[in-house]
C-alpha cells in the first residue's frame, strides 16, 4: 500500500487544474470581451506551475 503524501496529492490537483485552464486560455485567446478573464487564468496558470516547482523541491 502506497503511503499517502500531501504534496504529491496537491501537484495531482494543480496538475488537472492546469489542463482546464490551459484548455480555457487557449480557446479564448484572442476574444476582446473575455480578456479580462484571460489574464487572470494566466496568472492562476502561472501561480499554480510555481507552486507545483516549489512543491517538487522539497
Amino acid at each position: 500500500m502506497n503511503q499517502w503524501n500531501a504534496t504529491d496529492a496537491l501537484i495531482e490537483e494543480n496538475s488537472r487544474s492546469l489542463i482546464d485552464l490551459r484548455k480555457y486560455a487557449d480557446e479564448h485567446r484572442y476574444s476582446f470581451k473575455d480578456r479580462a478573464v484571460y489574464y487572470a487564468v494566466e496568472n492562476e496558470i502561472n501561480r499554480l506551475e510555481k507552486q507545483n516547482a516549489w512543491l517538487a523541491e522539497r
